[in-house]
């Protein structure tokens, strides 16, 4: 099949590993670019992480490495860099999550890249800017969580959590994307290549201060960080599952206590006025929180105001939040989540994208191409 796509005639070396980078470099491919992936002869660390039914091919490693074609060179051995710097002519982006440091020792820093591609793209994912004291350090996800400020915000100074996510490293990889698209349309413009980098510590802070900053957006600060409104919300319990509830303006607040027999809180909690609604919002969620007492008595099938989870675990089965989840129609219909063949189960579709206004979509290797694309290095 013909690639298609606004990335289509774009190819991509991707010398990465693990998620942030693999993610990013298959995003692009999804776009359309033909990505090669390059991994040592061990291959990515990724391929023994989590399950797998054959040895280095796990299914997290699966998840980020579709749309690619697999090369497995030594980069320390002389014939692995000849192959290497045969290849960077022949592209238009590199992305990279091996240290800048270690790039420039193995000879494929951003200068001599740029000596044999003038015309290429450098991306470089990084944990801490390099132009910062923690340049050289390596970054996890749960270390960019903690020192960005974002543990604190799901958890408490006091008490931090972590998101139970590698989100760290999945919005980054958006982050590297968008960089990479953005770098090569200013190339269409200009003819010159030039190195981007994302660094994991910087783009995830940024993230997170856009409402946690709260009061300390403003200097001086006049009020604390934080954004109480995200400590307050959570799913009900009905009887028959879990129930999520999320009156959002005026009209939909005084409509929610209307419906739940609790007309008085409008005007006792100020919920048609914003900004009293915002100042009193732990209280609003108080209410809320008494409201749901009586919930487990009543069934969410009959409630319109939210998406219901409406397949609770059989006892002695304990089951994810995610696996009890009833797809709203709206997923079915546009195929987020179909079921898989055969199994009576649900599986996620992989970012199909409708036509506007190129032609784009993402393209179902058959077994075969699987096994060949993403093979286990020799």
């Amino acid at each position: 099949m013909t690639p298609t796509g606004p990335l289509s005639g774009i190819r991509v070396l991707d010398l990465t590993s693990v998620l942030f980078g693999p993610y990013a470099a298959q995003m692009l491919g999804d776009w359309g670019a033909d990505v090669i992936k390059v991994e040592p002869p061990a291959g990515d660390t990724w391929r023994y992480t989590g399950v797998f039914r054959n040895r280095g091919m796990s299914g997290q490693f699966m998840a980020v490495n579709r749309n690619k074609r697999s090369l497995a060179l030594d980069l320390k051995h002389p014939d692995g860099k000849g192959a290497l710097a045969k290849l960077i002519p022949t592209v238009d982006a590199l992305v990279t999550n091996v240290r800048p440091a270690a790039m420039a020792r193995l000879g494929f820093g951003y200068e001599a890249c740029a000596k044999l591609n003038p015309r290429l793209i450098y991306a470089a994912a990084t944990g801490f800017g390099q132009d910062g004291p923690w340049a050289a350090r390596p970054a996890f996800d749960e270390i960019i969580q903690a020192a960005s400020g974002l543990a604190s915000s799901i958890g408490s100074d006091e008490e931090p959590e972590f998101v139970p996510s590698l989100i760290g490293d999945k919005i980054c990889a958006m982050a590297m994307v968008g960089a990479v698209s953005s770098a090569l349309f200013r190339r269409e413009r200009s003819g010159q290549g030039q190195m981007v980098e994302v660094p994991m510590l910087e783009t995830i802070a940024g993230f997170n201060s856009i409402e946690m900053l709260g009061g300390h957006a403003f200097d001086p600060p006049i009020g604390p960080t934080g954004y109480k409104r995200m400590k307050n919300r959570r799913p009900v319990q009905t009887k028959d599952g879990w129930l999520t509830m999320l009156p959002y303006s005026g009209d939909n607040w005084c409509a929610f206590f209307e419906a739940v027999g609790r007309p008085e809180l409008i005007e006792e909690l100020g919920v048609r006025d914003p900004v009293l609604r915002s100042q009193n919002i732990d209280k609003v969620y108080d209410r809320m929180s008494e409201i749901g007492p009586p919930a487990p008595l009543r069934s969410g099938r009959n409630c319109c105001c939210g998406w219901t989870c409406r397949t609770p675990p059989s006892p002695g089965s304990p089951r994810s939040a995610s696996s009890r989840i009833s797809p709203p129609s709206h997923c079915l219909r546009i195929s987020i989540i179909r079921p898989k063949a055969g199994s009576g189960r649900r599986g996620p579709r992989r970012n199909s994208r409708k036509a506007r206004p190129a032609s784009i979509a993402w393209r179902r290797a058959s077994a075969s191409t699987r096994a060949r694309c993403c093979a286990r290095p020799a």
